[in-house]
């Protein structure tokens, strides 16, 4: 049980950030969305998979596309959107490649992100303050990231997102089985959710004790078996295992167009070190002795979640939960190979929560964000151009921004793993009353 601190507890907020009505701005949101939904979408994800993919459904059994689509390496949850835009699509007589298909394919995405707005502003008004949940919810709904993922792209990691950020601050208001139901359906839509897990159990258990965290556990692992059950029950088990256990090693390669460490180090090993243009992304070669770059790059992922738990546990609060979630995420793709650019948006998110807090958590908020709807920009124009008509604007875009952002772009996001890293440490080190952000400190009863 949790007792709602006052909102006078907070410190000052940056007097400049407004604080809208959330339900009038998400319905704002939501329109501009549809109106940019038909203009531009990624051409193999949303033509060669998730179309093709729903009509293997024929809307009404998702397991079907397990076992007529071989090429389908998506969790179950996703399947089950297909296969409701399907049967939707079916009952509204839409062509099967029509501008209506694609709304459909990334209504679930838009959605989503504007589910997360309205979700973070009922959870966190209780306890941090109306303020406080109102900028969240504005940040949250005009998120660059979230909107060219969702209404540009139509991939998933906006829906992703969000029950991510829901178990984060389940944990944050001192309600574990929430959190754990969260983060099982986030499980169930991405396996790269399982990145927040340690944070979450670390959190939890210590916060609350084991009985909570087992239930919470349980939970998490129960949603997962309710929305797998009619996948195994149609006999498609192997097929859906092999969404979660072919995930790693897909691409044996350092970046999948990434902005990360190994993106600014392709860039050395080609034009500084001269190697061979063909090597250089091969994330299975030797880096140090017998370690490939693929070792090294889930070493380096491992030192720094080490840190973030090491600091949660000396500093297990609310606020500390939300920034080592985070930077767990920003962590793994900027430190791990075989990265794709949208994997950056639930991390986006995620710093989201903190964001309103401080000039600081602010801006470390905003360039997160800049820089992940950068990436997943660039990356969009280049595909959607290979196959349609684009602006000049667009094309300019593409060639003026590409080149200078697989270095500057790079090493900027490590720059923010870095200063994030520095300040989580210097937070775990200081005691909770010398510090001045504004994240009102949950008051929990673990006996309750």
């Amino acid at each position: 049980m949790v007792t709602p601190p006052p909102e006078s507890r907070a410190r000052k907020f940056p007097l400049w950030l407004p604080a809208p009505n959330p339900f009038a701005l998400a319905t704002v949101v939501f329109f501009v969305c549809l109106i940019a939904a038909p203009l531009i979408w990624f051409p193999f994800d949303v033509e060669s998979c998730w179309l093709p993919w729903s009509r293997a459904s024929e809307g009404v059994a998702p397991w079907r596309i397990y076992s007529t689509r071989a090429d389908c390496n998506y969790p179950p949850f996703v399947l089950v959107l297909l296969t409701i835009q399907e049967a939707v699509r079916r009952l509204l007589h839409a062509q099967e490649t029509g501008v209506l298909s694609i709304i459909l394919t990334k209504w679930p995405n838009i959605t989503a992100h504007l589910a997360g707005a309205l979700a973070g502003y009922t959870l966190l008004r209780g306890n941090y303050g109306e303020t406080y949940a109102r900028r969240f919810a504005l940040l949250y709904a005009l998120s660059l990231p979230l909107f060219v993922n969702a209404a540009l792209w139509g991939q998933a990691d906006a829906l992703l997102a969000l029950p991510m950020v829901c178990a984060v601050i389940f944990s944050m208001r001192g309600t574990p089985i929430p959190a754990g139901i969260a983060l099982g359906i986030a499980l169930t839509i991405k396996l790269q959710a399982i990145v927040i897990a340690p944070v979450l159990l670390l959190y939890v258990g210590k916060r609350f004790g084991w009985k909570p965290l087992v239930q919470a556990t349980a939970a998490g692992l129960a949603v997962m078996l309710a929305i797998s059950l009619p996948f195994l029950l149609a006999g498609t088990g192997e097929s859906m295992l092999k969404a979660y256990t072919g995930a790693a090693d897909y691409y044996p390669l350092r970046t999948l167009n990434t902005f990360n460490i190994w993106s600014y180090l392709n860039h050395v090993d080609e034009y500084v070190r001269h190697l061979p243009s063909e090597m250089v992304n091969k994330d299975d070669r030797l880096a140090l002795g017998p370690m490939t770059y693929r070792d090294v790059s889930v070493s380096l992922f491992g030192v720094a979640l080490s840190f973030l738990l090491v600091a949660l546990w000396r500093r297990t609060t609310a606020q500390m939960l939300a920034w080592t979630s985070a930077l767990s995420v920003w962590a793994f793709v900027t430190l791990c190979t075989q990265m794709h650019e949208r994997y950056w948006v639930p991390g986006a998110a995620l710093f989201l929560l903190v964001a309103p807090e401080s000039w600081f958590a602010l801006g470390i908020a905003l360039l997160t964000g800049l820089t992940a709807a950068w990436n997943q920009w660039l990356v969009l124009v280049s595909n959607f151009m290979q196959y349609h008509r684009v602006p000049a604007w667009v094309k300019w875009s593409l060639d003026m921004g590409w080149a200078p952002s697989l270095t500057y772009v790079s090493l900027l996001n490590v720059l923010l793993l870095s200063v994030g890293l520095g300040f989580v440490g210097w937070l775990a080190m200081r005691p909770i009353e010398e510090t001045n952000f504004a994240i009102a400190e949950s008051v929990a009863d673990p006996d309750t």
